[in-house]
């Protein structure tokens, strides 16, 4: 008889999802341009850095609450006030996490029993059916496609709710892709969500990667929205703070508690350093956001320019790090595809289906790199393309 303990079967599904079909041709392969990459190449803003050194030399080696340091909750608060027009209580509706993805987590394990229905847009990202799983709710892809900007449309929201729903999980801005819901368009998906009762978790993760002077808005704004939403941020995005592992989330305060003692059971606390540093990105000088924008701009343009050259079509750029490029028309698989594109030129772009059905037929290219290897990804996407198209 075995003595080898099986996997635990939740386990055993999350190994599942985190397979990629590229993996094989990705330890052939040297020196690869990541062209799908989520990190930003820059460097967190040097104020950041020495915030942090400062803390370290203070003594913010150990523990802190678990919601988060009351200082930095405060500056959260302030935030969601200035940019979101949101009024939460630092002490009861707010809680920092270790990163976004910890407060997604969080948030499901708190709203989500088990055979509770998770509708989500798709393509999504993929720690969404992952922390679905691990609440053993079903999460339910609604699909999106290239002409409505991959946004959610309210009638296929409603065509799939059913006496299981129970919470809407919303990108806002849109990830893999790049689109951004207007204030028309999130008052008309929060008239399906009062109809049906349901609650809403609002990832607004990439909120300041905007570009074409379109804005933000956050549907816990909306008129009796605020109590049926946790909104989820972080710094990781907006000051090239990914490492740090600093999110965050707000919502009502019954909430809230249910999401710190998930995270007490998770991780206790979130880095005493990094939430110091997380509350000098949040309240010193702002300028870093601009002058990244400007250099993501230059680089979004130069993708935009050329895959019109190419005639590949993407839906439209307004906001995010990263298009979903459409190469149906090359008669490849999108796996097929990347795999050329990778052996054939080192470019690893990844296949839009690794983020649900809805970006099958794409690739995501994203702008997360110098851009002398941006320009050299694109002479050989070039080239693949130019080879099957």
């Amino acid at each position: 008889m075995s003595t080898e303990q099986q996997l635990a079967g939740r386990v055993q599904a999350l190994l599942g999802q985190m397979s990629n079909p590229l993996a094989p041709a990705m330890r052939e392969v040297k020196d690869i341009i990541p062209l799908s990459q989520g990190d930003p190449d820059l460097d967190t803003p040097r104020h950041i850095v020495h915030a942090a050194q400062e803390a370290l030399e203070q003594g913010y080696t150990h523990y802190t609450p678990i919601k988060g340091l009351g200082e930095l909750r405060v500056a959260i608060a302030r935030k969601f006030e200035a940019d979101n027009g949101l009024t939460v209580d630092p002490a009861r509706e707010v809680i920092v996490t270790s990163g976004a993805q910890e407060a997604v987590f969080a948030a499901v394990q708190t709203l989500l029993d088990k055979g509770d229905q998770l509708l989500v847009p798709d393509p999504f990202y993929t720690a969404y059916r992952m922390a679905a799983c691990m609440a053993e709710a079903e999460l339910v892809p609604i699909r999106t496609y290239e002409r409505d900007s991959y946004l959610l449309q309210p009638e296929a929201l409603e065509e799939q709710i059913t006496p299981r729903s129970k919470v809407l999980l919303i990108i806002n801005p849109t990830m893999p892709a790049s689109g951004i819901y207007s204030r028309q368009a999130l008052e008309r998906l929060a008239d399906v969500v009062l109809k049906h009762n349901l609650t809403v978790i609002s990832d607004e993760l990439y909120e300041k990667i905007l570009f074409n002077d379109v804005t933000h808005t956050s549907i816990a704004g909306l008129p009796e929205m605020r109590d049926r939403t946790i909104t989820l941020n972080g710094v990781s995005k907006t000051y090239c703070m990914t490492g740090w592992r600093v999110g965050y989330a707000a919502g009502p305060a019954r909430w809230i508690d249910g999401m710190e003692a998930v995270k007490q059971a998770l991780t206790i606390c979130t880095p005493a350093v990094s939430q110091k540093a997380a509350l000098a990105a949040l309240e010193g000088p702002q300028e870093f956001v601009a002058e990244s924008l400007a250099i993501y701009d230059q680089r979004r343009r130069t993708i935009i320019d050329r895959l019109e050259r190419l005639g590949i079509t993407y839906g439209t750029w307004n906001a995010g790090y990263s298009v979903l490029a459409n190469i149906r028309p090359s008669g490849l698989s999108a796996v097929d595809f990347a795999e050329k594109l990778l052996r054939e030129t080192h470019v690893y772009a990844g296949p839009g289906e690794n983020f649900g059905k809805g970006g099958e037929g794409t690739l995501r290219v994203s702008f997360l790199v110098p851009q002398p290897k941006l320009n050299q990804a694109l002479d050989g996407l070039e080239r693949v393309w130019k080879s099957v198209a």
